[in-house]
């Protein structure tokens, strides 16, 4: 695999979770499975799972709300999930999702 094919996965993702328009995210998600079938890299997997999370916040898709103890909005889990509010900070929907990965 060409290394230059691991640095497109970072701006693809950085892009990703700024992409509110479903053609971009068609797009986003186009690139990434080129990059991940190219470099067999495993990261492009997280890195979608946390784009879609970050998208269906951003679409107002949230679960049922409720403010936890801190009053911060959180959904049936317990995870913060205030639908577009929680959409832009990407590392804390990868924390409430639990994936730990390098978007390189």
């Amino acid at each position: 695999a060409d290394p230059c094919q691991t640095m497109i996965l970072s701006p693809a993702f950085l892009i990703g979770c700024a992409a509110f328009e479903e053609g971009q995210r068609a797009a986003i998600r186009r690139i990434v499975k080129r990059v991940k079938n190219y470099t067999t890299l495993k990261n492009g997997d997280p890195a979608m799972r946390v784009m879609e999370e970050v998208w269906r916040r951003m679409d107002g898709k949230g679960d049922q709300m409720w403010r936890g103890e801190s009053g911060v909005l959180k959904n049936s889990k317990g995870q913060r999930d205030g639908g577009r509010e929680s959409s832009w900070d990407w590392q804390i929907v990868a924390r409430d999702l639990e994936v730990d990965f390098l978007a390189t």
